[in-house]
């Protein structure tokens, strides 16, 4: 597997699902039914419980997703489901657990700077706005005394301003 900035962490997919369809693949996120998760530099891959297992194939190209299929019954005509929007749930979730680590191991503005940047790439992402806060929440706790990275969060938020 490879790290999360080798795949489009700033892709936006929540236009590509109507309202119920997110909730629901939501519901089955926070139900903890994704497993076998698998993300590469084009595709991201899983298997959602649902009334039976399927599999779920999501294909990213260039900062896009330019397919996403399931193995369920309402998707078998292109429809995206609520098992591919789960997908993308954990995909988030995963994205910013690995974002969180790697704030442990960084020690130079220059790190602390994308460690910031991935903050507002993850405040984009449906649901993003609150990890997001409580990830940066989280770091202001344990690096209060790097001031480094206390003056590249407050930066962050200048640079969320002028976006």
């Amino acid at each position: 597997m490879i790290s999360p900035e080798g795949v489009n962490n700033t892709m936006e997919w929540e236009h590509l699902f109507q309202c119920c369809m997110l909730e629901r693949g939501l519901d089955y996120y926070l139900d903890d039914r994704v497993s076998d998760l698998h993300i590469s530099d084009k595709k991201i891959e899983a298997v959602v419980e649902g009334s039976e297992d399927y599999r779920v194939k999501i294909l990213i190209d260039d900062d896009e997703i330019t397919d996403m299929s399931c193995s369920c019954p309402y998707a078998s005509d292109g429809a995206p489901c609520k098992h591919m929007a789960a997908v993308l749930y954990e995909y988030l979730e995963k994205y910013t657990k690995e974002s969180e680590q790697s704030a442990s191991y960084v020690s130079n503005r220059q790190h602390y700077r994308e460690l910031a940047d991935i903050l507002l790439e993850i405040r984009q992402l449906p649901g993003g706005q609150q990890r997001s806060s409580e990830i940066e929440q989280h770091w202001r706790e344990i690096y209060r005394n790097r001031r480094a990275m206390m003056d590249e969060l407050n930066q962050m938020h200048r640079r969320k301003l002028k976006l």
